[in-house]
């Protein structure tokens, strides 16, 4: 510590001298450049009208020469020349920096199976969402049942829902935004001013730790510049679609920057309600704003505040009884909400021998509201299209047996308010090749539900978790030779989990207990990469990722009613075993890689909804159940080819084969068969082609092939495919772009139920199974004008 002072006083005391770095920048024709940006992680500056420069910084800085239409040059200012000459830019991973592993490495050394999306990728105007991106991801699955996604599945694996009564908010598949956890919570994914976007897939643990153990979604924005910069962009569309966004950036004084971001984000939502006459039951209506501040005293020292303020007010209404798809028939508006006030604050410090001290603190208040009509319909529609009314001819509501307590209107609502709080500090040592560092994180949930709950014998839930996950990790990277590395991860955590729950039923208690349990938890990874030459190399790796176990909250469970044996009170953590195999080419117009994997899971979690009582609608209860083992295995791939300064194409697959093995499910056993939300083969490609005067076209077309709706039914969805396009014209400072979402208006599913709604006469207890649909949205067409400054 008293070195680590004596350090800050001297760095602030005595800096280091400057020297002056000056020249001028012309592309491979001999023009010169106006409007490069120049910087440092102090102060920048742009050329003039004579692509002409001059800026004072320490000889050691790092200087980085950066304009939209040529690839970035970063020297040491020491080694700036005179005279500078930019490229059009291309394609080259080399100048991907992965930035959500243990080592900040180029996405060709990363050898991890990943897919990076950076922000040049999604200025279209087509991706306004991280909801817009999913399907650029094979292998990347989410399911609906929510107003955005907040769910994700990586290669098969990943929740589908997060009901009161599923157990603790733990996940599959991290969702970490400027070093923010917001895992479950995905819907917060506004796309302005990103710097880009990295999907891990298969095990991160060794890295993230908890909620990580299928794979981590990582979004990064950008950072403050020294130099002035902005950009306002106005989005309009059908079904009433208006949205603006922008950003600035700037130095305050020197060496202290800030930038500031903001998006609206406002829609009808794509359903017609014909009961209440409205087109806005599901209406989007989005805001959030992103403010960061980056402090640098010199080039050994800084700090980055991120602060975001989030305020989502969604409607939720899409499902309809008949399955129609984009007309809903409900008499209770349903509300999907989230409001956050989140922050992180990260600091580095470097000193001598490549050694540097990292802290990340960050901290996220999180209130949701989810609501919904749970009958999906109305009291006319029920007697109009199915006779259900006090005079109906159909059903003897007299008869005691059948209906002992006689007509009820068929109207039932569901309404969750959650409030989720995380708080972590993670400090981490870094030299050369090696990383140790610690992590703690507590989060508290509060969940109060209300409805026609656990069968109906409840009609409030509460239930509070607590969360504690300590870690220690440590990552060392080996250079066995000039073409051969090593790197091996380790991580060790102690898992606490607090649970309470209180249900009442119509004024009464109806039950309540509280859990407690501790757990040590390991992940760890080994990798190799291989140099074969200049432009390719092959890699090899091994890992484990952990899932923390949890308890079921259902007072059915120990119910012999219900066949609900009381060993079903908890579920077991789940380990999963990850082998890599990977091979990645890149000669700056091309960049091509394919990745095989094979992951066994012993101790699988399911989450499981069921119905009670099948002459009950509304009866719905859930748990989480772990099968024996599972497994999957398969094959992805990306390819980017620069055809000509003209023509850009990309293509990525995957093809995926999965099992779970057999499990109980209300004593009944299933199982032993593909996963749910895996398909088996899944892709997406495009092209973009510049045909002059800054007029440009962009295509990209994804499929998916079909999958089961659920671990426990046998429904599965129809196999689809979605086209996108968009034709703009940019120069430097206006882009304007005019596109089309789904173009070909498929219909295609997002999540599927099956259990007993409709009323029947005809089925004895007067209600019939079907597999109930929720389609994505239909085809939009919209314009968007951006402007630089």
């Amino acid at each position: 510590m008293k070195n680590l002072s004596l350090f800050l006083i001297t760095s602030f005391l005595f800096p280091l001298e400057m020297i002056t770095v000056s020249g001028s920048i012309k592309d491979t024709n001999d023009n010169l450049i106006e409007g490069v940006n120049i910087y440092t992680d102090r102060t920048g500056i742009s050329t003039n009208k004579k692509g002409s420069f001059s800026l004072k910084c320490f000889p050691d800085e790092v200087v980085t020469f950066s304009h939209v239409s040529y690839s970035d040059i970063t020297l040491l200012a020491k080694d700036v020349p005179k005279n500078i000459t930019m490229k059009l830019r291309n394609i080259n991973a080399d100048e991907i920096i992965v930035r959500g592993g243990s080592f900040d490495l180029s996405i060709k050394e990363t050898n991890n199976s990943l897919m990076v999306i950076q922000n040049e990728d999604i200025e279209s105007g087509v991706y306004q969402h991280f909801d817009d991106v999913i399907n650029l991801t094979p292998n990347l699955n989410s399911s609906g049942g929510t107003s955005r996604s907040r769910y994700f599945q990586i290669r098969g694996i990943g929740e589908l829902s997060q009901f009161s009564g599923e157990g603790a908010p733990h996940f599959y598949v991290g969702y970490i935004m400027d070093d923010i956890d917001f895992s479950g919570i995905g819907m917060v994914g506004l796309l302005n001013d990103i710097d880009q976007i990295e999907v891990f897939k298969g095990p991160q643990s060794s890295i993230y730790g908890p909620n990580a153990m299928a794979g981590m979604i990582n979004i990064s924005s950008n950072d403050p510049t020294p130099h002035r910069e902005g950009k306002i962009t106005i989005n309009a569309g059908d079904y009433n679609y208006n949205a603006i966004s922008g950003y600035y950036s700037s130095s305050l004084r020197y060496n202290l920057f800030h930038r500031l971001s903001f998006n609206i984000n406002k829609s009808d939502g794509f359903r017609k309600n014909n009961y209440l006459d409205i087109s806005n039951s599901n209406k989007i209506d989005e805001s959030m704003l992103r403010y960061k501040l980056l402090y640098s005293p010199n080039n050994k020292i800084n700090f980055k505040l991120t602060y975001y303020l989030i305020d989502i007010n969604n409607g939720y209404d899409i499902w309809s009884p008949d399955n129609n798809g984009y007309t809903t028939f409900s008499d209770y508006l349903g509300k999907d909400t989230h409001k956050s006030n989140a922050f992180s604050f990260k600091s580095n410090f470097r000193f001598r021998d490549n050694l540097k001290l990292t802290s990340i603190t960050s901290l996220s208040s999180n209130n949701i509201d989810y609501n919904y009509d749970s009958d999906w319909a109305n009291d006319d529609f029920w007697k109009d299209n199915y006779d259900w009314f006090p005079e109906s001819n159909s059903y003897d509501f007299s008869d005691p047996i059948l209906f002992p307590w006689g007509y009820y209107p068929y109207s039932f609502t569901d309404e969750t308010s959650r409030k989720r709080d995380n708080v972590s500090q993670e400090l981490r040592i870094t030299s050369k090749n090696t990383i140790g560092g610690l992590y703690i994180s507590r989060t508290k949930e509060d969940d109060l539900r209300k409805g026609y709950l656990m069968g109906g014998n409840v009609d409030s839930l509460a239930s509070y978790f607590e969360i504690l996950s300590m870690s220690f990790y440590a990552s060392t990277k080996w250079d066995i030779s000039d073409k051969l590395s090593l790197i091996t991860r380790l991580r060790a955590e102690n898992n606490n989990i607090k649970s309470d729950v209180d249900t009442r039923a119509y004024g009464f208690e109806a039950g309540s207990f509280n859990e407690e349990t501790n757990s040590i938890l390991w992940g760890g990874r080994i990798s190799m990469s291989r140099l074969i030459d200049d432009y390719s190399n092959f890699g090899f790796s091994i890992s484990k990722g952990y899932k923390s176990h949890g308890f079921n909250q259902s007072i059915n469970i120990g119910s012999t009613a219900y066949q609900l044996p009381e060993d079903l009170r908890t579920y077991e953590s789940e380990d999963v075993y990850n082998i890599e195999l990977s091979y990645n080419y890149n000669d700056k117009t091309k960049f091509f890689t394919i990745n095989s994997f094979y992951m066994h899971r012993i101790n699988p979690q399911l989450r499981l909804s069921y119905q009670l009582d099948p002459s009950n609608p509304s009866s719905f209860d859930f748990y989480t159940v772990n099968a024996e083992e599972g497994y999957s295995y398969g094959l992805e791939g990306q390819f980017k080819a620069m055809i000509s300064d003209k023509l850009y194409i990309y293509d990525n697959f995957a093809i995926l084969k999965s099992h779970i093995s057999t499990f109980d499910f209300l004593s009944n056993s299933v199982g032993n068969r593909t996963e749910a939300h895996a398909p088996e083969f899944s892709a997406s490609g495009g092209f973009e082609y510049k045909m002059g005067s800054g007029i440009y076209i962009n295509v990209d077309h994804s499929v998916m092939f079909d999958f089961y709706h659920e671990d426990q039914y046998e429904s599965k969805t129809d196999p689809y495919q979605i086209l996108n396009t968009t034709i703009g014209w940019k120069n430097d400072k206006i882009q304007l772009n005019l596109w089309a979402k789904n173009l070909l208006d498929v219909k295609y599913e997002v999540r599927g139920y099956n259990f007993a709604l409709e009323p029947s006469p005809n089925e004895p207890p007067h209600f019939f199974s079907n597999t109930y649909i929720s389609y994505g949205d239909p085809r939009h067409f919209g314009l968007s004008a951006s402007y630089n400054f």
